[in-house]
């Protein structure tokens, strides 16, 4: 399963990669961060920290008026709309609709790896082979209703699955998880957790749900693949796999981050080809 991405100093990696081209500028104090926002941004006329953005699971709106732009640091890559990448964020140089132009990966790859690094490379696999290739932004997907629901918190944890046969290597197994696991950004972002930690691929369930500016909520949800291997080429297949009706309903909203535990989530959800899941979780981390 992918590791999850998150941390207060996150964007401070990749300062390191611009000091070069200070270095090499030699006109004056020019910022790293203004360096790499004149290189390769498109309207962004002012570095941006990531906290200034409005932020998801695999996007970030921090401004500018160009094509996308898929940014990465060692640990957390990012389509960012409109092309403004926030500051520690190295962005590829291939265009929205060619990503993997760095012959097969977005980013040029040296000897073994790519300037992201190890992890970053590892890291970026995995999303693009959940994701997809295309950019991915706010409304990408966005095809559920969301809502706020507290009677979800009494009901019991189940999935259930129709239209799929039972899967060892994904939820809807013969003793599939109800665990939720949550994330909160500027979107709540929810996955299903595998209880056998021994399973070395197949798919969990993800969710995303947004916030919208009149106060109510919108939702996709996907399944995820995950893998115990990676490459640094980009995966022969580029379309994620997600729920084209459904709702997401939350026990809350959480407030922060430290307000996670016990939230419980319910879905109702019909995927492509008729598979529908009927899941409701809650997160109940487990003692320190």
């Amino acid at each position: 399963m992918r590791s999850r991405r998150r941390g207060a100093g996150r964007w401070v990696v990749g300062v390191s990669l611009l000091l070069g081209l200070l270095c090499a500028c030699g006109s004056g104090p020019v910022a790293p961060d203004a360096v790499q926002i004149e290189k390769f941004d498109d309207g962004c006329d002012h570095p941006t920290a990531l906290d200034e953005c409005f932020v998801g699971d695999f996007f970030a709106e921090c401004g500018g008026g160009g094509a996308p732009r898929l940014g990465c640091t060692d640990s957390d890559c990012l389509w960012f709309t409109g092309g403004c990448v926030a500051t520690g964020f190295l962005p590829s140089d291939c265009p929205a609709d060619h990503v993997c132009c760095a012959d097969r990966w977005p980013y040029p790859v040296g000897e073994f790896e790519s300037p992201i690094g190890h992890q970053g490379d590892h890291q970026l696999y995995l999303q693009l082979l959940g994701f997809g290739l295309s950019p991915w932004d706010r409304g990408t997907e966005l095809t559920l209703t969301g809502r706020v629901d507290p009677s979800v918190a009494s009901q019991p944890d189940h999935m259930t699955c129709t239209g799929l046969a039972p899967d060892p290597t994904g939820p809807c197994g013969a003793e599939p998880s109800s665990l939720a696991l949550p994330t909160l950004r500027d979107t709540l972002t929810i996955i299903s957790v595998l209880e056998d930690s021994q399973v070395l691929g197949g798919w969990y369930l993800w969710l995303e749900v947004i916030p919208t500016d009149g106060g109510t909520l919108s939702a996709r949800a996907c399944m995820f693949p995950f893998i115990d291997y990676w490459v640094t080429a980009c995966p022969d297949y580029g379309a994620p796999r997600c729920a084209d009706a459904g709702d997401v309903r939350l026990s809350r909203w959480p407030s922060s981050q430290a307000d996670l535990p016990g939230l419980a989530v319910g879905t109702t959800l019909v995927f492509p080809g008729g598979m529908t899941v009927d899941w409701v979780g809650r997160w109940n981390p487990p003692p320190p």
